[in-house]
């Protein structure tokens, strides 16, 4: 399988929306402070759809179903 630079974008930007989530969180549970505000909602259905995109075209990549340790880690992770 070779990796198109727009799939390596891909890649790169949903860690980097993962990591933003996860920070903004970590930040904000000091005791007393606000919910977390909507825009972080969105951003985390973004990364979740972004996830589930490069998840489903990597195992049904060439038209043949690859499900290996790193799909099923991916998925499972994706679901939870």
């Amino acid at each position: 399988m070779q990796l198109r630079f727009e799939w390596l974008a891909l890649y790169v930007a949903v860690a980097a929306l993962y990591l933003l989530v996860a920070w903004r969180e970590w930040s904000g549970q000091r005791p007393g402070s606000v919910r977390a505000p909507v825009w972080l909602a969105a951003v985390l259905a973004l990364a979740l759809l972004l996830h589930g995109t490069l998840l489903l075209h990597g195992m049904f990549e060439n038209g043949e179903l690859r499900f290996g340790f790193a799909h099923a880690l991916s998925a499972t992770l994706w679901i939870t």
